[in-house]
C-alpha cells in the first residue's frame, strides 16, 4: 500500500485506489485482507464442524476471560496514555518536541519489553496448566528469581552501554537517553506484575486483574498530571 500504490498511482495506473490522506488507514485495509485471506484458507480444513455451542461452557468461559479482556484495555491505556499526556500538559511550544525525544528513547527500552513478551509466551501456558498449590507457588518463585537476574544483565547491559545504544536514536533526540534507566526499571516492574498475576489467572479468580491494572491506570494519570507540567 505505501510502496507499490503511489508508484503506480504516479505512473496514471489504479489512481483511484491511492488517496494521500487515508494516511494510517491503509495498515486496517491490509489487516482486514489478512484476516479475511485467512478464513477463506481455513475454511475447507472446517466444512466438518458443526455450531454447537456448549452454554455452561461458554458461561465459564466468559467469567473468567471478561476482566482479562477488560484489564487488557486499561492495561494498554496505562501503556500508551503518557504520550497523549505529555502533548497536552507540556507547553504547545515544547509538546511535540519532548514527545518525539521520550518516543524515541522508550523504543531503546523495547528490548527488555520483548525479553518480557518472549517470557510471558512461554511461561503463561505453563503456568496456567495444573499445579497444586505449594508446587505453583515454589516453581513461580523461582521463575520470578531467573526472570529478574536476566532482566538485570540486560538492564546493566544496556545502561553501561547507552552510548553505543543512543546511536540507534538520530543526534536530535539523544538528549533524553538520561530518562533510559527509568523506563528500563519500569519494564522490569512491569515483567514483576506479569509474574505475579499468574496467581490469580491459575485459580480462576480474574478479577483481580481489574483490580491491578485499574490501580495502576490511575497512578499513572495521576502522577502524569502532577509530574509532567514540572519535569517534563
Amino acid at each position: 500500500f505505501y510502496s507499490v500504490l503511489p508508484r503506480m498511482a504516479d505512473g496514471g495506473t489504479l489512481t483511484s485506489w491511492w488517496d494521500p490522506s487515508y494516511g494510517p488507514g491503509y495498515v486496517f485495509v491490509a489487516n482486514l485482507i489478512a484476516s479475511a485471506a485467512a478464513l477463506l484458507m481455513l475454511l475447507p480444513s472446517s466444512r466438518c464442524a458443526g455450531m454447537k455451542i456448549d452454554g455452561k461452557l461458554l458461561g465459564r468461559i466468559l467469567i473468567y476471560s471478561l476482566p482479562l479482556l477488560l484489564s487488557g484495555i486499561a492495561g494498554t491505556a496505562n501503556e500508551f496514555i503518557d504520550r497523549q499526556m505529555i502533548k497536552y500538559l507540556m507547553p504547545a511550544d515544547q509538546a511535540m518536541g519532548a514527545l518525539g525525544i521520550y518516543g524515541a528513547v522508550v523504543k531503546i527500552g523495547v528490548i527488555l519489553l520483548l525479553f518480557t513478551q518472549m517470557y510471558r509466551l512461554a511461561a503463561e501456558p505453563y503456568f496456567l496448566s495444573n499445579f497444586k498449590k505449594e508446587d505453583f507457588v515454589r516453581t513461580n518463585a523461582d521463575a520470578m528469581k531467573f526472570f529478574l537476574i536476566i532482566s538485570i544483565v540486560i538492564f546493566l547491559g544496556i545502561t553501561l552501554f547507552s552510548d553505543l545504544f543512543a546511536l540507534i536514536v538520530g543526534p536530535e533526540f539523544r538528549e533524553g537517553m538520561y530518562i533510559l534507566p527509568v523506563v528500563l526499571v519500569a519494564n522490569i516492574l512491569s515483567g514483576v506484575v506479569l509474574n505475579l498475576s499468574f496467581w490469580y489467572k491459575q485459580m480462576s479468580r480474574t478479577k483481580f486483574a481489574l483490580v491491578v491494572t485499574g490501580t495502576g491506570l490511575v497512578f499513572t494519570v495521576v502522577f502524569n498530571f502532577l509530574l509532567v507540567p514540572r519535569l517534563g
